[in-house]
């Protein structure tokens, strides 16, 4: 069995944008006869969006681009899980009372022109980063998917950390656990102990797959990790280089044991600021670069401009600023960092900001 990692860059509430890079991943997916192709947590939507997920046409435009994709997969072999909205309308409660619609953080099985599993993510952390309770309900029961040729579990992003899965996992027969997740770099450590964890209690193989994208709002960055954890709790893979890419894997089963080999291909890390001007040409950005930083290997893109605070970098590429006259307070100039980008004004309309290095 065929199973490819899609880590790539979906941007943030352009639906029409992430349903055309699906189908352009899933083309060479299929061409390479795949039979599964894993996209992250929430691929049709961007993820994080917040408030647009309040919207009730944004949701309609959500499901009708996941119909098409559905309707794409019709006579064709190559399955997918993806993550996306789950809108489920009115419904009526055990003792019988009608309810209005909930909306959960799915992910959704794609087989053939039909959508044969939909789980949904069971815990929403007080801690959330992106305050999912505001705009995301909770499923009761964590769903595995049990179908003719797949029979796995799938955790999304807070559900990895929830101990009671844990307990049903160990008891289900599922071959193998997938993990959708949207994390911040601070956090992946915390996800990776707690995934072998998962791996060595339940004695099943676990697959990692974090989000490639931005959040305007906070400022977040997600890389694109990938785990690959054996059933002993082993990493027999680890990949956070920052790039997009199709990470691929032949499955095997023998005497009840599942194994993940690494299909090999070159697989080369990119500065993250290039993959934001790729796939963002309509946008201009201002780029700080780090007093250590090699200016050489950021793509000198149109809509980037390099910036730094290092009067020793000689370029003509270079515009020299001092931060202090872009604060609000400049007395408060040597504080924490992350409290800084808090205090940074907007130079110009439609500029957003990655600070690496301010002092």
């Amino acid at each position: 069995m065929k199973i490819y990692l899609a880590r790539q860059f979906f941007r943030n509430e352009d639906i029409e944008f992430n349903y055309n890079k699906i189908i352009k991943i899933y083309d060479k997916a299929f061409d390479d006869d795949c039979d599964l192709i894993v996209f992250p947590e929430m691929t049709i939507t961007g993820f994080p969006i917040y408030e647009e997920l309040l919207n009730k046409d944004f949701i309609k435009k959500s499901d009708s681009y996941v119909e098409k994709i559905v309707d794409y997969t019709k006579g064709k072999k190559t399955r997918i899980l993806m993550g996306c909205p789950y809108l489920l309308n009115s419904y009526t409660t055990k003792d019988g009372v009608l309810k209005e619609s909930k909306l959960f953080n799915s992910s959704i099985l794609i087989n053939d022109g039909y959508i044969d599993s939909i789980t949904s993510k069971t815990l929403i952390s007080k801690n959330n980063l992106f305050n999912e309770y505001k705009y995301f309900d909770k499923e009761i029961v964590l769903n595995s998917i049990l179908s003719e040729n797949d029979n796995f579990d799938v955790l999304i992003a807070d559900d990895i950390m929830d101990t009671k899965n844990i307990l049903y996992l160990k008891e289900r027969k599922t071959d193998f656990i997938i993990c959708l997740d949207t994390e911040i770099l601070e956090n992946i450590e915390k996800k990776k102990i707690q995934l072998v964890k998962i791996a060595k209690w339940t004695k099943k193989n676990v697959i990692y797959l974090n989000s490639l994208s931005y959040d305007f709002k906070n400022n977040y960055m997600f890389f694109g990790d990938i785990f690959i954890i054996n059933k002993s709790g082993d990493i027999k893979y680890k990949d956070n280089l920052i790039n997009e890419n199709i990470v691929k894997f032949e499955t095997k089963i023998f005497e009840g044991d599942i194994s993940f080999e690494n299909i090999k291909e070159k697989n080369v890390s990119i500065n993250f600021i290039n993959i934001l001007t790729e796939n963002y040409k309509n946008k201009n950005f201002v780029y700080e670069i780090n007093k250590d930083e090699n200016i050489d290997s950021i793509k000198k893109e149109k809509n980037l401009k390099l910036i730094t605070f290092n009067k020793n970098k000689k370029s003509n590429e270079i515009e020299f600023i001092d931060v202090k006259k872009y604060l609000k307070n400049p007395e408060l100039f040597n504080i924490d960092f992350k409290f800084k980008k808090m205090l940074i004004e907007n130079i110009f309309v439609d500029h957003f900001y990655i600070y690496q290095n301010l002092n």
